[in-house]
């Protein structure tokens, strides 16, 4: 068990920096989405997008597309590989 957990926090730790560990852990830990997120954690609690949308410099990860399909209903915006905004 310390070998796996080892393995996963590793890769953490290079990402957000040994001080914010537990706090990433928390929300990994409790489904939860938060701005700095990287898209391998947001894979990892809300799985693969619908739908990926490129414009400019940012990516938006559309997970349910609203009713008249012109916007997207839970949407999450990056800038670069980190979560800027997002409306799940």
């Amino acid at each position: 068990m310390r070998h796996k957990l080892e393995e996963d926090t590793i890769p953490l730790i290079q990402r957000y920096g040994a001080r914010h560990v537990k706090e990433v852990l928390d929300h990994i830990h409790k489904g939860e989405l938060w701005c700095g997120a990287h898209k391998e954690e947001v894979e990892r609690i809300l799985g693969e997008p619908y739908e990926i949308q490129y414009k400019d410099y940012t990516e938006d990860w559309c997970y349910e597309p609203s009713k008249n399909a012109k916007r997207f209903g839970k949407r999450i915006k990056f800038k670069g590989d980190r979560v800027h905004d997002f409306r799940i």
